[in-house]
């Protein structure tokens, strides 16, 4: 019901995704330009300006601070400032930082995932981050918070082989022939236009004759569980103390602890916590269940042009419209050059004896060509020149795009319209940064809830003694 209630997103995602590769048209609308001797030919100015937009967004590397609250702490938020700088170290921070800033950009929403490798540091295990395709990602239509806090749940997908499945979980070896084959589509939807760029993109290699192997859909199910928690005060010397389950039976199985409570020197009170509880499957198949120690969920979302829903826009999909203008501008303008190179010519019947002869003397310069003057000299119509408003009209179309990206020319270095002096040229590119500094806002937001994922997970996670190099 989730991939349904999406359908629409979907669709207009992998346009905009289309429009970067420079897949702008669709079968019908190429062959219906050649039909009138018009090109199908792409100007691509989206690619240009995503490029330089995500180079802007990607420029310098984040980095997390952690301040204590008080100088007690000061030690303590230094710790925290060196394992997330480890983490990000390990997670190959900057890859999955601008990947998720490329499906910012593209689709439209990023994905932050932070995440417990079990196999890292020799089976001790590390705290890890990674982006996920937004394909994979599927979020309570319901949602109408930025970071998904208030959704009922968040799936995510991940279609492996049978040899990427038995890899990935041993257990499941034995079981294959229990299973069912997954044959549908990928999540990644299929392309509405022509593959003029020849790219290669998840949906056409799924459905390549050289990948057609038993699949697997895997779905991990994040929701959000009540736990309970237990405060334990002691009377004697003020100290207060916070107890999960299994930690509180310990308690009460200690003898001294006992003798406390039957004195009513210990104050206890049961609360519930919100935690996010994973349930992976595959089929019918459960593959594990876990509670994690945090509060959000792992999978964090980079929406762009946010719509108060799960489904945000993209800077690409305000700009398809002036892109498919512009395309159709010079697909014109080349048809009036064609026109003009190879003028028609109009011949009185009877005029000239081999017509196939004067074609091919008509396009070769300084031709001489006879004909009969008595049925009619030939004629040919010269087309119309174009207007300047013509060309004019151009050049304000990739103004527009370059406004709505935020990525004047001057910031691509063109010198153009630049000051004469270097620094009224750096306050123009300083105020050109603006609208890409308010977008790195937003990611920073989510980068901080990431950083907030990584902690909570950190916390319950790195309970012994490690040596952390950076």
């Amino acid at each position: 019901m989730w991939r349904d209630a999406r359908a629409d997103w979907d669709l207009e995602a992998r346009d905009s995704v289309d429009f970067f590769l420079g897949n702008h048209y669709s079968q019908e609308e190429s062959d219906a330009l050649r039909a009138v001797g018009q090109g199908d030919f792409v100007i691509d100015r989206v690619y240009g300006a995503i490029e330089k937009l995500k180079s802007l967004l990607t420029s310098r590397t984040p980095k997390y601070s952690a301040v204590g609250r008080e100088d007690s702490d000061s030690k303590m938020s230094k710790v925290w400032r060196t394992l997330l700088e480890y983490i990000w170290d390990i997670s190959d921070g900057d890859i999955q930082f601008k990947q998720a800033v490329h499906d910012y950009a593209t689709a439209g929403m990023g994905y932050f995932y932070a995440y417990i490798d079990p196999e890292a540091d020799y089976g001790r295990g590390e705290v890890k981050f990674t982006y996920l395709d937004p394909f994979r990602v599927y979020v309570d239509p319901a949602s109408r918070h930025r970071y998904a806090d208030d959704a009922s749940g968040i799936i995510m997908s991940t279609i492996l082989t049978e040899d990427q499945l038995v890899n990935m979980y041993p257990q499941v070896e034995s079981m294959l022939e229990d299973l069912e084959s997954y044959y549908d589509e990928e999540d990644y939807p299929s392309s509405g236009k022509r593959n003029s760029s020849n790219s290669f993109t998840p949906d056409n290699v799924y459905n390549s004759q050289y990948n057609r192997v038993d699949k697997y859909r895997i779905l991990e199910r994040f929701s959000k569980v009540k736990v309970p928690f237990y405060r334990v005060f002691n009377k004697q010397d003020g100290s207060e103390a916070i107890l999960d389950s299994e930690k509180y039976e310990e308690f009460l199985s200690n003898e001294q602890a006992q003798l406390l409570i039957k004195a009513e020197l210990i104050e206890i009170v049961e609360v519930v916590q919100t935690r996010i509880k994973v349930t992976c499957t595959v089929g019918e198949l459960l593959l594990y269940e876990q509670i994690l120690n945090t509060d959000i969920y792992p999978i964090i979302p980079v929406p762009n042009i946010w719509t108060g829903t799960p489904y945000p826009k993209s800077d690409i999909s305000k700009v398809q419209d002036s892109q498919r203008l512009l395309n159709k501008l010079f697909s014109l303008t080349l048809s009036h050059a064609q026109a003009s190179a190879g003028l028609k010519l109009l011949v009185p019947e009877g005029s000239v004896d081999d017509l196939g002869q004067l074609e091919q003397d008509w396009a070769r310069p300084n031709a001489v060509i006879p004909y009969n003057p008595e049925f009619g000299a030939p004629h040919f119509p010269a087309p119309q020149s174009l207007s300047g408003e013509f060309y004019n009209l151009i050049g304000r179309i990739e103004h527009y795009i370059d406004l709505s990206f935020g990525i004047p020319e001057l910031m691509q270095g063109f010198k153009e319209g630049a000051p004469e002096t270097v620094r009224g040229t750096a306050l123009l590119a300083e105020m050109g940064e603006t609208r890409g500094k308010s977008k790195l806002r937003d990611i920073e937001g989510s980068l901080t809830r990431l950083g907030k994922s990584i902690y909570n997970l950190s916390k319950s996670h790195y309970t012994y003694a490690k040596t952390v190099r950076i």
